[in-house]
């Protein structure tokens, strides 16, 4: 009967990604990089993953401009905001290395993304952030309105992620909690088995990204720190017109000029994870109606990995899975705290995707 609610509760629901191409989720690896830099024709994945969503989960999108965005920015009531931004920083266990100004920036952002879902009636958000700031269209990064969102159960990740938001979705129905979305980084260097001070645990995954939710049981608060995004120390996109162009070397450890000349430091978070917890990573394919699950149990990474913090993204979770973790839907993974693995696997079959 909680599949039969589930499936029910997603028919008719709608998200909202805030993109300025024409392709779905070109960040995550999946075919359209090539064609986004060749200049061809959408493939059938973009032309044909919005109504298999659709006919798969009942789940409905509408692409929304940056222009539309930075407007309802605009319209946010400079109240309003300074209170939101006050209450994150009172909160907060730590504010290092950015001014209020800078938070002020992100609760702007979380009001705007308010304003977006309740006028376009939608039950889930994403922003294809790393192609929208370098262009200077937007001054802050969405880690603290995922948060502030999270918190209000509301699905939501960046980049435009919709195979991941989409299985946000799906938890926030299943079992009541936000899921923690983020790229596969223990392939990273300085988070692999090979750069481990000692062994870490024999079958290891990392995940990370520059937020989390605080609230990870879905009714609890756990510490967490404001911080300045790891965009700082990873580079920057080339424009919003090359969503799928690579990361350019020579643009690592270097803030968009606009920005910098306007003194503004994007904003990442840390959050305090507890350990020694059962997870769930999980990642729904929609357009090949497939599912990855997987169990694995959350455990401490600094003895293993002294710079674990300060390497890569700003929020990481590191997890023991019971058998060596292979990516098989590449790009960025879902963490739930719980083990969900045979729940999230009944509905897969429910709806006949395929186990991978």
């Amino acid at each position: 009967m909680r599949l039969a609610e589930t499936l029910d509760r997603l028919k008719g629901s709608r998200l909202l990604t805030i993109q300025d191409y024409r392709y779905v989720q070109p960040i995550d690896g999946r075919g359209s990089w090539t064609k986004l830099r060749s200049g061809d024709e959408l493939s059938d994945y973009d032309r044909n993953y919005f109504p298999r969503l659709k006919e798969s989960l009942g789940v409905e999108a509408a692409v929304v401009s940056s222009v539309e965005l930075v407007e309802a920015v605009e319209h946010v009531e400079p109240e309003r905001a300074e209170r939101t931004a006050a209450s994150w920083i009172s909160d907060a266990k730590g504010v290092v290395g950015v001014t209020k100004d800078d938070v002020l920036q992100s609760a702007a952002l979380y009001w705007a993304y308010t304003a977006l879902l309740e006028s376009h009636r939608a039950d889930a958000i994403t922003m294809s952030s790393w192609a929208l700031i370098p262009d200077g269209k937007l001054k802050a990064m969405p880690p603290l309105a995922e948060m502030e969102l999270a918190k209000e159960l509301v699905p939501c990740c960046c980049e435009s992620l919709i195979d991941c938001l989409v299985t946000l979705m799906v938890g926030k129905h299943l079992f009541g909690r936000p899921g923690f979305v983020g790229d596969q980084v223990s392939n990273w260097p300085g988070l692999r088995r090979e750069d481990a001070l000692r062994p870490p645990p024999e079958h290891y995954v990392a995940i990370g990204h520059c937020y989390g939710p605080i609230n990870p049981h879905g009714d609890d608060g756990v510490a967490y720190s404001i911080v300045p995004h790891a965009y700082y120390r990873l580079g920057t996109w080339a424009s919003t017109d090359e969503a799928g162009a690579l990361w350019r070397p020579e643009d690592y450890l270097a803030a968009n000029r606009q920005l910098e000349a306007e003194g503004i430091t994007l904003v990442g978070i840390w959050v305090d994870w507890p350990v020694d917890e059962p997870v769930t990573i999980a990642k729904l394919d929609p357009y090949g109606r497939r599912a990855q699950i997987c169990a694995g149990r959350i455990f401490d990474p600094h003895p293993f990995f002294p710079e674990f913090d300060d390497t890569a993204c700003r929020t990481k979770m590191a997890i023991e899975t019971e058998t060596p973790f292979v990516n098989r839907l590449g790009g960025h993974l879902v963490a739930f705290y719980g083990d969900y693995s045979s729940r999230f696997k009944d509905l897969a079959r429910l709806l006949g995707y395929q186990i991978v």
